[in-house]
């Protein structure tokens, strides 16, 4: 168990470093597992305070550690997947909700109403490109997941080459996105 709180630990301190360094010229840190002295990150981030920080996970500390952050990038996979991936399993849109709900009240009551915070799912859909079912059912798909409250869906393209690549996300452009 000491081992999982000191990567927890790890982990916070290292978000409390990069903002830091986002946001800070020049920028200084002394905590238990960073040191930093006139440090500058140039050029800066684009956006103020540093990109939005998605926390990847289904356990609760994930859940809770994304509340407290810009967003949250759940796996909706099975319980006997989710074995594998070390997260418990999300394995139906219903159960993802719920968790979305969750999260999202509790950014509201730790940063305000207002604060972003955005959702990105992947689930077992996201090899589309790969393994195509219809054209329906993906969209029916993505229709679920956005009343169930995901802002993005992650697309798995084949990795192979890049032109495969390239090929394979223009052609779900041209399937997705252009009609």
């Amino acid at each position: 168990m000491r081992v999982r709180r000191d990567r927890v630990q790890l982990f916070d301190e290292s978000l409390a470093v990069l903002r830091g360094a986002w946001t800070e010229v020049p920028f200084a840190y002394e905590g238990r597992h960073f040191t930093a002295r006139g440090v500058a990150s140039l050029p800066g981030p684009a956006q103020r305070g540093g990109p939005p920080v998605l926390i990847g996970g289904n356990s609760a500390v994930a859940r809770e550690r994304a509340a407290c952050n810009q967003g949250w990038s759940p796996l909706m996979v099975s319980p006997e997947v989710a074995r594998t991936s070390r997260t418990p399993g999300i394995a139906t849109v219903a159960e993802l909700a719920a968790k979305i709900k969750e999260v999202r009240d509790a950014a509201a009551r730790i940063n305000g109403a207002a604060a972003p915070m955005m959702v990105q799912a992947h689930t077992p859909q996201a090899g589309f490109i790969q393994r195509p079912g219809s054209v329906e059912e993906h969209r029916d798909h993505l229709g679920q997941l956005a009343e169930a409250g995901v802002d993005s869906f992650i697309v798995r393209p084949p990795g192979d080459s890049v032109d495969h690549t390239v090929a394979a996300l223009r052609q779900y452009a041209e399937t997705f996105l252009n009609r």
